[in-house]
């Protein structure tokens, strides 16, 4: 079974503690590219992701938050 691509790009964030990683999947003829970096929690760190991901306008905004417990 593939993956229907729905979005052209998209952006994935983890939260823990210490750091928050953001990737980026960005796709274009068909092939898929991810970009990941990570941050740290502290306020600088924090707007630095904005920063990042702010040029790259995406096609929608979602403010859904889910939450794993391991």
């Amino acid at each position: 079974m593939a993956l229907k691509i729905v979005y052209p790009i998209c952006c994935g964030i983890d939260v823990h503690k210490t750091f928050v990683v953001a990737c980026i999947a960005s796709t274009n003829k068909g092939v898929t590219t991810y970009k990941s970096h990570r941050f740290s929690t502290y306020t600088k760190g924090l707007k630095e992701p904005r920063d990042r991901l702010k040029p790259l306008k995406f096609p929608f905004k979602t403010q859904k938050a889910y939450l794993t417990v391991v």
